[in-house]
This record gives C-alpha cells, structure tokens and sequence, in this order.
C-alpha cells in the first residue's frame, strides 16, 4: 500500500468554508463577501487543519471523549504520542475563536490491521481478498453546540476522502451505533458489511458500514459545490467541493511526494 506523506507544517489550514459556502482551498485572500441576507453564523469561517502536535491531538481527545461520555459510550485514553501511530491521522475542525467543535481520525491499513479487525476481521479480510484497499473513519465527535453537524461531517468526510485517493485506498469502513445507520447510508452511502456485536472499546453495540471510493466520486461529481441543488435529497455531497477544486485542494494535504 502507498504510504502517505504529510506536511510538517502544523499551522496551516487545509481548507476552511461557511455554512452558505463549498470548500475551497485557502490559496489566496478571499474577499469578504457582499451583504445578502445572510446571517452572522452562516458567514462564519470554519478552517480544518490537521492534530499534528501535541496541542492538537490533545484537543481532539478531549473533544472525542466530551462527546462519547455525553452519549454513555465508554471512554479511554486514547492520544497518541508523536510518532507512535503513523497509520492514523486526525483532522480537526475550528470555529469562532479558533475553539474546537469536530474531528475525525483516519486509519489507513497496514501490517497491524484497523481498529475494526477487533470486532469484524474475518469481514474486513474478505473484503482484502476482494482487492478492497482499506481506509478506517473512527472517533468521529460533533460539538453537540454546533449549529449545523451536518457541515462540519461533510467537511470532514471530504477531506478524508482525498487523503485516501492520495494513498491508494478504494473503499472506507467505519464502526457506528446502529441508531446512527440510517444517517451514514441515506447521507454518505454507506452500506452494511457486518453483523451487530457489541464493540469493547466503547462498551456499546456496533455495525460495520463501508462506503466505495467510486460511489463517492460519482456523487460529488453530481452534487460537490451546489448546496441548494434540490435534487440532492438528504446527500451530504451538496456540501463537497466541486470536483474541479480537487487538483488545488490537494496540493495542500501532502508535504512530500507520494510513494
């Protein structure tokens, strides 16, 4: 499997968006926007950037952890030290007063397997006999303040998504409660890949959903950039960039080349 080079450069902003806007890349001052009606909050400006200091990741366990305690999930120390875990990357989102209110982390697979080849290994080999090349979304948290989670887990997912096209992986797993199946398959696509079993990690049940990189490209090929595209139902590909943003948005994921 490709191995994915990361910029070194903590502070910078991969792609920052509003609720009345698509990503874009941040490759140039954009201009502030003239007054149309549109709220304080819809023009707020929120930047992902990705947990690579201690700082950060710190952050997002405290977020994760604030999140899944709120929900009764069983929570667990769960940082990782400075070079420690290189399969896996955090993504976090800010908002007003740079305050932390989403992040996602993403497992890429390797020698050690994925989180979910706990619960599900004899699924996932299947699917790696299948030519399947694996990419893990886990501890996915929403600051349950936020005005629209929505956004913020396509800005997430959009930016996950172009890390594993960058590393050669075709299809994403995630692990979710099964009152949150519905969400991922009717707004992302996912589909159902294995059974209920109560996960250890989060003393709580689970169902595990994969979603193909070609159904994903389709759909922001149909939908990225055209939030108010009515035709899109309940997708939350409306909210991607526009696939010709791609090339751009890119080029500011990776520090290095791609081996």
């Amino acid at each position: 499997m490709s191995c994915l080079s990361i910029s070194d450069n903590v502070d910078h902003t991969i792609v920052e968006f509003s609720m009345m806007d698509s990503l874009h890349p941040i490759s140039h001052q954009q201009a502030e926007p003239r007054s149309d009606g549109k709220s304080r909050f819809e023009r707020q400006k929120f930047k992902i950037r990705l947990a690579s200091n201690q700082e950060r990741r710190q952050s997002a366990v405290f977020l994760v952890e604030k999140m899944y305690s709120w929900r009764g999930y069983k929570t667990s120390t769960i940082a990782a030290k400075p070079g420690e875990d290189v399969a896996r990357i955090a993504l976090m989102v800010y908002g007003q007063d740079n305050r932390p209110i989403g992040t996602l982390t993403v497992g890429f697979d390797n020698p050690n397997g994925l989180l979910a080849d706990e619960l599900y290994r004899e699924e996932l080999d299947g699917m790696r006999q299948q030519g399947c090349r694996l990419l893990e979304f886990t501890k996915l948290a929403i600051d349950r303040n936020s005005n629209n989670s929505n956004r913020i887990v396509a800005a997430l997912t959009n930016v996950a998504y172009l890390y594993g096209k960058l590393s050669n992986c075709n299809t994403a797993v995630i692990e979710v409660n099964p009152r949150h199946v519905a969400f991922y398959q009717s707004k992302l696509g996912f589909r159902q890949v294995g059974p209920e079993k109560i996960c250890p990690r989060v003393n709580a049940p689970a169902i595990l959903l994969a979603l193909d990189w070609s159904i994903m490209a389709d759909e922001i090929k149909k939908y990225g950039g055209r939030k108010d595209d009515g035709t899109a139902g309940k997708s939350l590909y409306r909210y991607f960039f526009d696939e010709r943003d791609e090339a751009g948005l890119t080029k500011r994921l990776v520090g290095g080349k791609i081996e």
